[in-house]
């Protein structure tokens, strides 16, 4: 967890996330809550080889999915904090395809909704 304690004031002083106190403290407590998901919670216990916000180039242009993790296998994570949208899982398929045809085997990819 203090790994993503640092990742989550990292967003807020980058401005990726922006807010007052108490909407940062809303998302802290979501992130926290995502974080309790035993499956999700393994993608950040500092075992995987992690990219964030590595650019990748393909037939749909430049890419960047928020977080491409390498372990026994490789998977994709983008994080939404609003609605689910089709839209998302069309950029999810994208990212994978494009790993796929870039010779990376044993895909998967989630988008991780966080709820504040």
């Amino acid at each position: 967890m203090i790994r993503c304690s640092r990742s989550y004031r990292n967003w807020f002083s980058k401005g990726e996330l922006a807010g007052n106190r108490e909407n940062r403290g809303r998302f802290e407590v979501a992130i926290k809550k995502a974080l309790s998901d035993p499956l999700i919670a393994g993608w950040f216990d500092g075992s995987w080889k992690v990219r964030n916000e590595a650019s990748i180039l393909g037939r749909f242009g430049k890419l960047r999915p928020d977080r491409v993790e390498k372990g026994g296998q490789t998977v994709i994570l983008d994080y939404k904090f609003g609605q689910p949208e089709p839209s998302h899982d069309r950029q999810m398929k994208k990212y994978v395809e494009v790993l796929r045809r870039m010779g990376y085997t044993s895909v998967e990819g989630h988008v991780l909704y966080i709820k504040h």
